[in-house]
């Protein structure tokens, strides 16, 4: 499913005039008359990515023929719902860099970061309540559950030599790919009869999930006395890098031993 930039720049052109407002919104929904609140949740909007989730929807609602004007607060809502998560996740994994910069977690404590985490999900519930769709309210109440079990998930991977490649994929469902999926679940929820290009659109959203979970299987981890943490595995945490399903293998009791475990 892999595309060019040029394909994916030129796609993206298509949603520009869209992204822009969703930009507005997101900004203009983070208000709350908490100072901290703001500074938080402007610190971790302004640190850029991609913004690929709302993106997504916005795509997908142009490729059904939608152009009500809920896409746009929809779109807002699934980017503060993903928000939430990587606030949430750089605490449990005790990050300190996120995109090139300290995480929030770093730069204003955990406390504030897992409470601003939890003001962006109740503010992504108060924006899909003024939507008054229920079947928005069920598709996307779904994916923050799934999410939050993926993290549980995760935990009960940490330092364990055995996780497996099924139960690495299912974090990764759970984690990364659900939200990718009910941001492409238009079908359920736009205001005019789908008809067939739903599956179509189901099936898109089904492909990213598998691109999801396409990731390097070929990296070899050699573990000396003084070796340097690998590129590319969580060896602190060692719980749902794919290569420490795979390749670890023997050298687990070295690495846990260089970890002081």
């Amino acid at each position: 499913m892999s595309t060019s930039p040029d394909a994916s720049a030129t796609a993206l052109s298509l949603i520009a005039q869209d992204m822009s407002e969703v930009d507005r919104i997101i900004h203009d929904r983070l208000s709350s008359g908490v100072p901290l609140v703001g500074q938080v949740s402007h610190y971790i909007i302004a640190a850029g990515g991609k913004r690929l989730r709302p993106a997504l929807l916005l795509l997908m609602s142009k490729a059904i023929g939608f152009e009500g004007p809920q896409r746009h607060p929809m779109a807002a809502v699934v980017e503060f719902i993903h928000t939430a998560t990587l606030l949430h996740d750089d605490v449990v994994d005790e990050s300190t860099l996120r995109r090139g910069r300290p995480t929030a977690n770093q730069s204003f404590g955990n406390p504030a970061s897992v409470l601003v985490g939890d003001f962006l999900y109740s503010r992504a519930f108060q924006m899909m309540v003024k939507l008054d769709r229920m079947a928005v309210m069920a598709i996307l109440a779904d994916a923050t559950n799934t999410i939050a079990a993926g993290e549980v998930l995760q935990l009960m991977n940490l330092r364990d030599p055995d996780t497996t490649e099924e139960r690495y994929f299912e974090v990764i469902y759970r984690k990364t790919a659900r939200l990718f999926e009910a941001g492409g679940d238009h079908h359920r929820w736009c205001a005019q009869p789908c008809g067939e290009v739903a599956v179509v659109e189901v099936a898109a959203a089904e492909a990213i999930v598998a691109e999801l979970k396409t990731v390097p299987t070929d990296i070899t981890v050699t573990v000396a006395p003084s070796a340097a943490v690998p590129t590319g595995i969580k060896v602190a945490w060692l719980a749902c890098e794919l290569p420490s399903c795979t390749e670890v293998g023997e050298d687990w009791p070295a690495i846990a031993e260089a970890l002081g475990w």
